[in-house]
């Protein structure tokens, strides 16, 4: 009769296998799509407001050329917008701005719009933005 007390030492049961905890993985890099978003103004080339209205374009130039050689904007998305300008000379008329807003909307296809010099040019192409629900960026 063999008694079990009497044997070798019972061995303990090695403790469960613990798995080594998951590795918290990054979130897929949001794939880098490039948009060019196009910019409709007018500006007085010509007529009473071509001085002040020069130097509005100069200022907007300088910003949009920036933006663009830094590489453009990143959006949340991974998406990268890029900027064009689409302009035209409106020779400080109201009737001009006008047509020439209508024209940005309709077959220019600007994404937004900027204010013309003044504020009775602005008020002018509001009108239009405002007809065709687009939005119009003005400064003070």
């Amino acid at each position: 009769m063999t008694l079990p007390a009497c044997g070798p030492a019972a061995t303990e049961a090695p403790p469960p296998a613990t798995e080594a905890p998951a590795q918290l993985e990054a979130p897929p890099k949001p794939v880098m799509v490039e948009k060019t978003v196009v910019i409709g103004f007018t500006s007085s080339l010509t007529g009473a407001q071509e001085d002040s209205s020069k130097r509005q374009v100069n200022v907007f130039n300088l910003w949009m050329d920036q933006v663009n050689q830094a590489g453009g904007i990143e959006l949340s998305d991974g998406t990268v917008v890029k900027f064009a300008a689409q302009t035209y000379d409106d020779e400080s008329t109201k009737e001009r701005v006008q047509e020439l807003y209508t024209r940005l909307i309709t077959e220019d296809n600007a994404d937004f719009l900027i204010s013309p010099y003044s504020s009775g040019l602005t008020a002018a192409a509001s009108i239009i933005a405002e007809h065709n629900s687009k939005t119009m960026i003005t400064h003070v």
